[in-house]
């Protein structure tokens, strides 16, 4: 009796130190959920790639579910290529360690429409002629950081108008008949490029040639020495020019008169010299007549040159700029402010010129157009 009793005894020990084991084992199992560290973007241009890396304190086996779709692997750290869809839509992550621990997580990705560039613009033009451009995208979409316009290749400056952009392209006389491609490029919040390119067509201006006959003392101020000094002082002018415009309103033909020689008309000042072409509007008027400002602005110049006379150049900003050649009389100063319409100075005869008048110029960026494609437009 004694000997089962001990027995008993040694098989209830045995018993309960496996059960105390059993105890301290359970004890020891892992029961905290792994840990996820998430590097996603919130918001991505739809249809392209948004890169997501997810990181776990252990090994685990994911799965992560976008779009309807899902993939699984069993890894440490996961970088994958998310492609992204129009709209607000959850990336749910699932994250298992070998324990069978599970930590679900989710974060959301906007997916935004590109920008959808449109631009406006005239598709036939004359050599010379201005050609304003218009950009605009949708509100809804991806946000625009950049925008550049080119003229066959030669970039134009672009001006901000909230939600949209414009630029003011000059179409110069010597521009060859044909066809020309004006390229729009639009960089957005995400750095993806998006571009449009449009035809032109330029026509050539059409004329004949006209022999000016100068009386000799005013010929003899057409000399080399004097366009340089023309050319100095118009150029300075016209770097000062500033970026943002300053005007509101359509602009006005500054001077009632008769058009004695048209924009781009093909001339020689003696027979047989070499053939130029105008750079303006000539306005014919009886000396003295009252000149007015094109449009608001700074006066940039007013002062007398060898070949323009009596000269005065007005900047509109936006790189424009208004030039009122051979006046009599000069009533305005540098730096000083002026608004359309207001009396600017006198027409007259002064430097190269045959008679009382008016030469108008209206200039993009140093570059010659015509001035008759800016009268009652705000914009060309």
């Amino acid at each position: 009796m004694r000997r089962y009793r001990r027995a008993g005894f040694i098989l209830l020990g045995v018993l309960t130190a496996a059960l105390a084991g059993l105890a301290a084992s359970e004890a020891r199992r892992d029961t905290t959920p792994p840990k996820l560290y998430i590097e996603a973007p919130q918001r991505a241009e739809a249809g392209t790639p948004a890169q997501l890396t997810v990181t776990a304190d252990e090994p685990v086996t994911y799965r992560i579910g976008y779009d309807g779709t899902e993939r699984t692997k069993v890894t440490q750290d996961w970088t994958l290529t998310l492609t992204t869809v129009a709209g607000s839509n959850p990336v749910t992550i699932e994250a298992t360690d070998g324990s069978g621990n599970r930590t679900e997580e989710q974060a959301v990705l906007q997916g935004v429409p590109a920008p959808d560039v449109q631009v406006t613009a005239r598709r036939e033009l004359r050599a010379g002629d201005p050609l304003g451009v218009h950009v605009a995208w949708r509100p809804d979409g991806a946000g625009v950081t950049g925008v550049s316009v080119a003229f066959d290749g030669k970039p134009a400056h672009v001006l901000d108008t909230g939600g949209g952009a414009e630029a003011i392209v000059p179409v110069a006389l010597s521009t060859a008949p044909g066809t020309y491609p004006l390229t729009v490029t639009v960089t957005d919040e995400f750095g993806f490029t998006h571009g449009t390119t449009t035809d032109i067509q330029v026509t050539p201006l059409v004329g004949s040639v006209e022999t000016i006959h100068l009386d000799p003392q005013v010929a003899a101020t057409d000399t080399p020495e004097a366009w340089a000094i023309e050319q100095k002082a118009l150029g300075a002018a016209f770097a000062e020019s500033v970026a943002t415009p300053q005007w509101q309103q359509p602009f006005e033909i500054p001077i009632a008169g008769v058009t004695s020689a048209g924009f781009g008309s093909a001339r020689r000042y003696q027979p047989g010299g070499p053939v130029s072409y105008h750079t303006g509007l000539d306005l014919a008027v009886p000396e003295g007549t009252p000149i007015h400002a094109a449009n608001d602005g700074t006066v940039l110049l007013a002062r007398e040159l060898p070949i323009s006379g009596n000269v005065v150049a007005i900047d509109h900003g936006d790189h424009v700029v208004s030039l009122y050649f051979h006046q009599s009389k000069i009533l305005v100063q540098a730096g000083q402010k002026v608004t359309r319409g207001e009396v600017i100075g006198l027409a007259g005869t002064t430097g190269l010129s045959t008679g009382p008048h008016l030469h108008w110029e209206m200039r993009v960026d140093g570059v010659p157009t015509n001035p008759l494609a800016w009268v009652g437009h705000v914009f060309p």
